[in-house]
């Protein structure tokens, strides 16, 4: 049995003491003027129910409207670190500026808003280019759409990989 296998039995019919999830979710404007992107990031666990909202101008890449709701959080003094971040609007959506923009008086700001930030961050770009992939890119040619064009699959792979 592997190393991996030993593990994953271990714990196959136990319960879960704590579970935390984040879901990322992308609406794209293309139509607008400017065009944008609202972005929800949704953390959940037994002590908190948190989404952070970042509209997102696509021919800039700032921010130019954010918001925290808080539907559940474990101390009464956590909505008031939700002010902190409303630097974040007219900042970059890039990944190393708005991790280097936390605030540096660890009291005032939330380490879970800091989490939804940072997975907000890191996730845009790819789905960015995900989502001019599905504008942009010939569906014969797309190795997810096999079901359009007769190109064999390692065709399609090679020429997606240099799109």
């Amino acid at each position: 049995m592997s190393k991996l296998q030993e593990l994953k039995e271990r714990i196959r019919f136990r319960n879960t003491d704590f579970q935390r999830n984040y879901e990322s979710r992308y609406y794209w404007f293309p139509e607008e003027s400017p065009p944008f992107c609202i972005i929800e990031v949704n953390q959940y666990d037994p002590y908190h129910d948190m989404t952070l909202y970042l509209e997102v101008d696509l021919t800039t890449l700032k921010i130019v409207n954010s918001g925290v709701e808080e539907k559940r959080v474990p101390y009464e003094t956590c909505p008031a670190a939700i002010k902190t971040y409303d630097y974040l609007v007219g900042e970059e959506m890039s990944y190393v500026k708005l991790m280097n923009r936390f605030p540096a008086d660890k009291t005032l700001g939330c380490l879970h808003i800091n989490e939804l930030i940072q997975n907000a961050a890191m996730n845009f770009h790819s789905a960015y280019a995900f989502y001019l992939k599905e504008r942009n890119f010939p569906a014969q040619l797309d190795e997810y759409k096999m079901y359009e064009g007769n190109l064999p699959a390692r065709e399609r792979r090679e020429i997606g990989r240099h799109w």
